[in-house]
């Protein structure tokens, strides 16, 4: 991997280059912290890379966050689960905990400068709550869509630019936990199009079909879903809890 600048109109973007042999195109991915990665194969020059990246610019520029707009976990800080407001309280004690009390988010450490730690926490328990509610809204959809197999797993985690994904391998559905921080009537969609596609993979004319069965008005949570970004788990945090 090696690093280059593109100089573009007055603009200067830097980006990590990584040539693998074998490779068809050009493949673009930018990370949760803002950096940007290009695959590309050996054969490629590095100036028909740069034309690819003035051609993905305006994308570019929608998707990536620039570290300094991301803000850091702070004491009052607003927070928002599943549509609901909740005030953080960061607190020093002997051992780690969190706890919710009355749309207040109390959370303890050692340190609770580090803030590092403290998003390790609030992960661990904002996915745990992800949890309780997803199995509801699961065990809801597959009944009404009289599912007769094995329920799958569930899992909430870290997903870099899903929203959620069903493993037929693994008869897993996965949530991203940035989830947590949307309107519930969001979530739940979620919830319906991730049952949907347990029976048809594809989003296809009987995908939508099934989906309108299980939750009315399927295409306009569809639409409403796209004002909203799946790459941070800070969507929870109020600044990313907006529409683009």
């Amino acid at each position: 991997m090696i690093m280059a600048i593109l100089n573009y109109s007055g603009m200067f973007l830097p980006y990590a280059l990584i040539r693998r042999h074998g490779m068809k195109n050009i493949r673009l991915a930018i990370k949760s912290d803002g950096s940007i990665r290009v695959s590309a194969d050996t054969s490629v020059s590095l100036d028909n890379i740069e034309k690819f990246l003035i051609e993905k610019i305006n994308w570019i520029e929608k998707h990536r966050v620039i570290p300094s707009q991301v803000p850091e976990l702070c004491d009052n800080m607003t927070l928002y689960l599943f549509g609901e407001a909740f005030v953080l309280k960061i607190t020093k004690l002997h051992e780690e905990s969190v706890n919710i009390i009355n749309n207040v988010i109390l959370t303890g450490l050692p340190q609770p400068e580090n803030i590092a730690a403290v998003e390790r926490l609030l992960i661990s328990e904002i996915a745990a709550k992800g949890r309780e509610i997803f199995s509801g809204l699961l065990k809801e959809f597959l009944g009404s869509a009289d599912w007769r197999g094995t329920p799958p797993a569930l899992s909430i985690k870290l997903l870099s630019s899903k929203w959620g994904h069903y493993s037929k391998a693994k008869h897993e559905i996965m949530i991203n936990i940035a989830v947590c921080g949307l309107p519930f009537d969001l979530a739940r969609y979620l919830a319906a199009h991730e049952t949907a596609h347990l029976i048809i993979g594809n989003h296809q004319k009987e995908f939508y079909a099934l989906g309108e069965k299980l939750l009315p008005g399927f295409k306009k949570f569809d639409r409403e879903l796209s004002k909203y970004r799946p790459d941070l788990w800070k969507n929870i945090i109020s600044a990313y809890n907006k529409p683009i």
